[in-house]
């Protein structure tokens, strides 16, 4: 019995922001490297869910053209909640 496989440079599990972040600074490094994001949601960053606010200093950083890029950053928050985890 066969197996396909496929080989990477970098594997990376989880496209949350880390992951994402990960990914794309890799390939701005070395477009040469090869890089697989693994993702168990139907899209990257389905499951970021907080409706966080943050400081896009970062995110400039990273991708100096995310405003252009038609991001999903401006979504309104419908709801808000604070809750202690115990």
């Amino acid at each position: 019995m066969t197996r396909e496989s496929m080989e990477y440079d970098v594997v990376i599990i989880g496209g949350g922001p880390s992951g994402l972040a990960t990914a794309i600074k890799l390939k701005q490094l070395d477009s040469n490297l090869n890089v697989c994001l693994l993702e168990k949601a139907s899209e990257i960053g389905a499951h970021i869910l907080s409706g966080n606010v943050f400081e896009t200093r970062a995110l400039d950083e990273l991708l100096p053209n995310w405003k252009e890029l038609n991001s999903p950053i401006k979504t309104k928050v419908s709801k808000e909640k604070f809750l202690f985890l115990e």
